[in-house]
């Protein structure tokens, strides 16, 4: 990926074109900057407002889901996730999201001290 060819594009073109069995698969970057708040000025990444709106909607939701509960044990994340998970879901009772990847990792350190 060349950020001058991207810049002012609506999609990123594919950095990978494979022949499979299965026909073509294109291969796109995705690039994450959870440090990033306000995009607006950013081309082709996902930043802090989206992850966050992504993981809070996804673990948060503000009505109970007909077909899947978000109650249960946090554990069942595995290691890797359990305190982020743990962190967004003790913010739902109160409907207070993060405001920074900053916030989340301050609240992972209470977690473990």
């Amino acid at each position: 990926m060349q950020t001058k060819e991207n810049s002012k594009l609506t999609n990123l073109k594919s950095s990978r074109v494979l022949h499979t069995k299965f026909g073509l698969l294109s291969i796109r970057p995705i690039l994450f900057s959870p440090e990033r708040i306000d995009l607006n000025n950013a081309d082709k990444l996902i930043g802090w407002t989206e992850i966050n709106d992504f993981i809070w909607k996804c673990l948060c939701p503000n009505e109970q889901r007909d077909e899947c509960g978000t109650r249960y044990d946090f554990t069942a994340w595995g290691t890797s996730l359990f305190e982020i998970v743990k962190v967004f879901k003790d913010r739902q009772k109160s409907q207070k999201k993060l405001e920074t990847i900053n916030e989340l990792y301050a609240e992972i350190e209470k977690l473990r001290n």
